[in-house]
């Protein structure tokens, strides 16, 4: 499949996006599916160092509601793309 090629190829997610045509949430949610299913992502490379800590440093205190998390940003991201960094350790 294309997505794992990029993946595998060093792109971003703003790369993968644009070059598949699809939206940030729906990369990312599938990413994150096939993270589950054991499936290797980088997701710091991905999203950015920055951008993955700033999720998790969200999440802590959450208690797993993906909507606080979104709120306790300081920048706009799709559920599917906190997730992503939330599942990928």
């Amino acid at each position: 499949m294309e997505l794992w090629r990029l993946c595998a190829s060093g792109a971003t997610l703003s790369d993968i996006c644009t070059r598949l045509r699809r939206s940030a949430a729906d990369v990312a949610s599938e990413l994150a599916d096939g993270a589950r299913q054991g499936k290797t992502v980088d997701v710091t490379r991905l999203l950015g160092p920055d951008r993955v800590e700033a999720i998790r440093a969200a999440a802590r205190g959450s208690n797993g509601d993906m909507v606080a998390v979104r709120r306790r940003l300081p920048f706009p991201a799709a559920l599917a793309e906190i997730r992503l960094a939330l599942t990928v350790a």
